[in-house]
């Protein structure tokens, strides 16, 4: 992460902290957390039996992560943003999208999106949006400092995207559970607003 960018999330965090606090359910608090290393694979590279022995979990760093935390520190990432407070090349793109995808392997509840500031226009480049489908949300300010509406819209959509998560979670996990609701249509919406 470049200095700028860092700087800029710094200062964010604890706005949006205070933002998402009301998200606590049934004891599980919601954290953001900044500069988490979330694995991204899970590597055996020896077996006992037929037990893995040897475990090796490569991670990547993520710029924010919103998180259930359970009872002694115990928590489950429901929301990675990935941010950055400049121009955005095609690559940079694309290294967003694979980094979203490698953590759902691990992590196949887990939502991913892309905060962009100092964006000409507000408008997202078309690139973001070509290279970026692994991508949950795509958010673009003008500025490094939100808008009421610009910071108002994040804070919706990374709740929408905590309960989404926390939704499949119950959903993956329910398939060895016979009590757990059943579902037969499963969609991704499309929106620009």
């Amino acid at each position: 992460m470049a200095p700028e960018d860092t700087i800029w999330v710094v200062r964010l965090l604890p706005r949006l902290a205070e933002a998402l606090e009301p998200l606590r359910l049934l004891g599980v608090e919601c954290r953001v957390r900044r500069g988490v290393r979330l694995p991204f694979a899970c590597e055996i590279t020896e077996y006992e039996e037929n037990r893995p022995k040897r475990q090796i979990m490569p991670a990547y760093l993520t710029d924010i992560v919103v998180a259930d935390v359970r009872a002694r520190e115990r928590w489950a990432p429901r929301v990675a943003v990935e941010c950055r407070a400049r121009a955005i090349p095609s690559h940079a793109v694309l290294h967003y999208d694979m980094k979203a995808a490698a953590h759902k392997a691990v992590h196949p509840y887990m939502r991913s999106g892309l905060l962009l500031a100092k964006q000409e226009g507000q408008r997202l480049p078309p690139q973001v949006i070509r290279h970026g489908t692994r991508l949950d949300f795509i958010i673009s300010w003008r500025g490094l400092e939100p808008a009421e509406e610009e910071f108002a819209l994040l804070v919706e959509i990374l709740k929408e995207e905590v309960e989404a998560s926390r939704r499949l979670e119950v959903f993956i996990k329910g398939r060895r559970d016979a009590n757990a609701p059943a579902c037969a249509v499963m969609r991704r919406r499309l929106e620009f607003l």
